[in-house]
């Protein structure tokens, strides 16, 4: 009996696969998610704590490493504490200086220290003395005489007096210009119109993101420095040594003074620097550069093959509940920074107390933010959460602390003058 062959199918009509069963389809996702490194300080968590033969090479230069990490943080503090300082106190060395930096008002105040900008009305002088043109001229004419020592203090030198003179006091009237830093803040908000604060919003929710991201980067150091110390008592895998606290530390810095202190200096130069959509825009791109900085020494700062390593080998395994502490993480910062930045604007504008309470919402920001974390978070019992809620409220502290210290030292406040 002879049987026909099959008949080949015809390239018009493509081969159809046999459907896959339910237990055949595999997941489209793994159950963990894996963060690559894409920092300077997550690529230093990563080769100190690695333990793998073909990182030696690289974990000998764990101290240049890890310098280069406290180097960049410091960087970054002391620039955007300077960059705050200066908004209100541009630094100086004459009057004419101050004149360019923030036009009339001011006079350059030479100390030893921090020589910087200040305004006319704070200097230690009698309101109405001040206006009162036969005192000024007698005061002017003898900068170190009994008049000026009454009106200044004694601790106000003979030079302070004279730069007073020559940059507040008008030559044609003899009254002394009673410009303020108050006046100057609540002029330039009072200025802005409805686009201005439009512009301010957006702007502000796209800087909001940027400190997100600088965050996510700072909670992926933590996770994977908890890893590490997991994996040194499981199995040895991993070995962070003497570096453990002080990379802590560093995350610590970037997230409880670094971050408050560069989402402050928004405030200030809506208030300091005008309010108008172009002075916003083009000062908030100014400083964001400054969240780019381990950014830039990751991807450009090193070698291709140390790079890659760090890419590859580095991955830093998220649980389910890291993931979602992340996703929370993101939306509570970006609304409460978002609002604290506005609240501290508008508070510059309309409360003429100053720019304290203006300057020190971001830093509440945070502490609620770091806060409203531990309080969320489901797994963890009543006891750990009352640890998490005290050791949030420390470190928001200790940045405080650290931001006031860092401020003073860049000449903000006015130093005390030693008696001549």
């Amino acid at each position: 009996m002879c049987v026909a062959p099959c008949p080949r199918p015809s390239r018009a009509q493509p081969l159809t696969a046999r459907p896959m069963r339910a237990d055949e389809v595999k997941p489209r996702h793994s159950k963990l998610v894996h963060e690559v490194p894409t920092t300077w300080h997550q690529m230093c968590v990563f080769f100190i704590a690695s333990t793998d033969e073909e990182d030696k090479e690289f974990k000998v230069h764990s101290p240049l490493i890890f310098g280069a990490s406290a180097l960049i943080v410091f960087f970054q503090c002391a620039a955007v504490c300077a960059i705050l300082t200066s908004t209100v106190l541009p630094s100086c060395t004459n009057n004419y200086q101050c004149e360019q930096a923030q036009d009339q008002g001011t006079f350059c105040e030479v100390s030893r220290f921090a020589s910087r900008c200040q305004y006319c009305g704070e200097a230690p002088v009698d309101t109405e003395n001040a206006q009162n043109a036969t005192i000024m001229r007698e005061l002017c004419d003898n900068p170190g005489g009994n008049l000026a020592k009454l009106e200044f203090g004694r601790n106000y030198p003979k030079d302070r007096v004279e730069m007073w003179c020559s940059g507040c006091v008008d030559p044609m009237t003899g009254k002394a210009d009673p410009l303020k830093q108050v006046d100057v803040m609540t002029g330039n908000v009072k200025a802005m119109n409805w686009f201005d604060w439009l512009t301010l919003v957006c702007t502000v929710v796209v800087f909001s993101l940027h400190i997100v991201a600088e965050l996510k980067g700072i909670e992926l150091c933590n996770i994977a420095i908890r890893h590490a110390e997991e994996a040194k008592e499981r199995d040895g895998s991993r070995d962070l040594g003497e570096y453990s606290v002080p990379l802590q530390i560093i995350n610590g810095i970037r997230r409880w003074m670094f971050l408050p202190t560069l989402a402050a200096s928004i405030p200030m130069m809506v208030a300091f620097k005008g309010g108008d959509a172009l002075s916003v825009c083009m000062n908030t791109v100014a400083i964001v550069f400054l969240t780019e900085v381990d950014d830039v020494m990751f991807n450009y700062g090193i070698g291709e093959r140390v790079r890659e390593r760090a890419k590859v080998a580095g991955r830093v395994p998220l649980a389910k509940n890291e993931e979602e502490k992340l996703s929370r993480t993101k939306g509570v910062h970006v609304f409460l920074v978002t609002v604290s930045v506005i609240g501290g604007v508008i508070h510059m504008g309309y409360d003429e107390s100053g720019y304290l309470f203006g300057m020190t919402f971001q830093f509440f920001a945070f502490w609620v933010a770091g806060t409203m974390e531990g309080l969320i978070d489901v797994d963890d019992s009543l006891c750990q959460k009352a640890s998490h809620c005290i050791k949030t409220a420390f470190y928001c502290f200790c940045g405080f602390w650290l931001f006031d210290h860092l401020i003073e030292k860049s000449g903000h406040t006015i130093v005390d003058y030693i008696n001549e």
